[in-house]
């Protein structure tokens, strides 16, 4: 149970921070895409219901 909620935190702290540079990169290159931060927002909600469940 404990290496479980170590993992959830490292894993959320890991999001967390992709997430940041995502913005900050995405602020910075004005060539992105608006698909980019969608897919991400995406991606990033299933991370978080996945490992909610587990």
């Amino acid at each position: 149970m404990v290496a479980a909620k170590n993992i959830r935190s490292v894993a959320v702290s890991f999001l967390t921070t992709k997430y940041v540079a995502f913005l900050f990169s995405s602020v910075l290159n004005k060539n992105a895409t608006d698909l980019e931060p969608v897919a991400f927002l995406m991606l990033t909600d299933y991370m978080f219901n996945y490992l909610r469940g587990s």
